[in-house]
């Protein structure tokens, strides 16, 4: 762990986000990247027009990163109309450069990056911003997550985590810790990208841990009390896909150093070791859920994974047993 502590965290340059001028602006931006996903991108659209309040108060907008296997805007007209705006990159720029898309061109004081799969319940938007209000420091408000599958059947709900009138106890560290937030049940206020910039353009996977951490990292966190947002687990979604390798723990441990440097002194010792537990977790969480599926390999290549990441006896007993189980379902005894 030594290795630790002397591990040099040069943080690097994020995307600049400009100001949008003018007062005469709506008080939401829904920005909903999209790729390839236009099948399930009609309900997401539905979920959020159905507590539409008009343009005046809510801007929403389709970001396609140059799909190619299916036809995004064909599904904002079919569902939105010329309510929904539509916008399509040259080519394709990736996840990252994406969301950033997104937050330049928002116009709202609050964003919502909505993925083109996830939906919103009815009064996500009502409840947020009472948040807001009642909370008028926050920079960013969250809440626990359901997952649901493709035809929106309930399947997890995130970890509850400490709060307080409203707030997030210990913002940073929870979030960079715990890794509690999906894109789907947070929402922040502009000004956050304004000063400390767009996604981070060196991850893909774990861009919005590293986003949230650098936020909540700058100021209050609000908290909605009741799980409004549904991500959705599907064979197509990009976790799962994803998933496919071990690559995402590279990605993952990559962030972790990131969001290491949003912390000084000893506490960012203590952020990295806790945010570098939390991959080792997921490594154990999806190693145990390629068992699951029969993808046995990627079961023993994940615990695997985890015991790098952390060589304590307990990691190494529970990859064992993740590993063994694996062996025995391999050779049928």
């Amino acid at each position: 762990m030594k290795a630790l502590e002397a591990r040099c965290f040069r943080p690097e340059a994020m995307p600049a986000i400009d100001q949008v001028p003018g007062e005469d602006r709506p008080f939401w931006s829904v920005m909903i990247p999209c790729y390839n996903s236009a099948a399930l991108l009609g309900a997401t659209l539905e979920s959020v027009l159905a507590q539409d309040p008009g343009p005046d108060l809510m801007q929403i907008e389709v970001v396609d990163d140059a799909s190619t296997l299916d036809d995004p805007g064909e599904a904002v007209r079919r569902t939105g109309g010329d309510r929904v705006g539509y916008f399509r990159q040259p080519r394709n720029v990736g996840a990252s450069a994406n969301f950033t898309t997104c937050v330049r061109r928002s116009l709202g004081r609050w964003v919502h990056i909505l993925h083109s799969d996830d939906l919103v319940r009815p009064g996500f938007y009502d409840r947020y911003r009472a948040r807001i209000e009642a909370c008028p420091d926050v920079l960013m408000v969250g809440a626990r997550t359901l997952a649901v599958d493709a035809e929106a059947h309930h399947l997890a709900l995130t970890e509850p985590v400490a709060t307080e009138g409203g707030y997030l106890l210990d913002p940073a560290f929870t979030v960079a810790a715990a890794n509690p937030l999906r894109c789907v049940s947070v929402v922040v206020a502009r000004v956050a990208y304004e000063q400390g910039g767009g996604f981070h353009p060196g991850l893909r996977h774990a861009n919005d841990w590293e986003m949230w951490t650098r936020v909540a990292s700058r100021g209050p966190v609000g908290w909605v009390d009741e799980p409004l947002g549904l991500h959705r687990m599907h064979d197509d979604s990009d976790t799962n896909r994803l998933h496919k390798s071990t690559a995402y723990v590279d990605d993952c441990l990559k962030a972790a150093d990131a969001i290491a440097g949003h912390f000084d002194g000893p506490t960012r010792v203590r952020a990295l070791r806790a945010a570098r537990k939390s991959v080792c977790e997921y490594a154990l969480a999806v190693g145990a859920e390629m068992l699951e599926r029969g993808e046995l390999r990627l079961a023993a290549a994940n615990a695997v994974r985890a015991v790098r990441i952390d060589q304590s006896v307990e990691v190494r007993v529970r990859a064992s047993r993740l590993v063994l189980r694996a062996i025995t379902k391999r050779t049928g005894r």
